[in-house]
């Protein structure tokens, strides 16, 4: 799997590391985060604070199918999965990166679409 910024960034928030993931996210950054029928957006460093706060302790992991990294522009497909191996929905994720932190992050995660099949299946 190619490395990028963004496989980094969930390896921090699947580990619970916070402090980790938040450590690559610029102070200028925004988000905007489609997950089933909800959209949150933000501006700042403080709106991913806000997101996974708002998470809690969670149990699953970004299992990751395919990374693409061009210049400044990252993208990421894969599964969210549950300990149990259930998979609750499938992402796309792209982020522009400046000087090794994310300056703009969208996701969108659907319950049943999987756009490239989970590595191993």
């Amino acid at each position: 799997m190619t490395d990028s910024i963004l496989t980094r960034y969930y390896g921090h928030v699947d580990a619970g590391d916070d402090a980790g993931a938040l450590a690559l996210v610029a102070d200028d950054a925004a988000l905007s985060m489609t997950i089933f029928d909800s959209t949150t957006q933000g501006e700042g460093k403080q709106a991913f604070v806000d997101y996974l706060a708002g998470r809690g302790a969670v149990s699953r992991t970004h299992e990751v199918a395919r990374v693409q990294v061009d210049g400044d522009v990252e993208f990421v497909a894969g599964a969210v999965v549950n300990e149990d191996d259930s998979v609750p929905g499938y992402f796309l994720a792209a982020a522009t990166v400046r000087d090794g932190l994310i300056v703009r992050y969208q996701v969108i995660m659907d319950a049943t679409f999987q756009l490239a099949p989970r590595p191993g299946l």
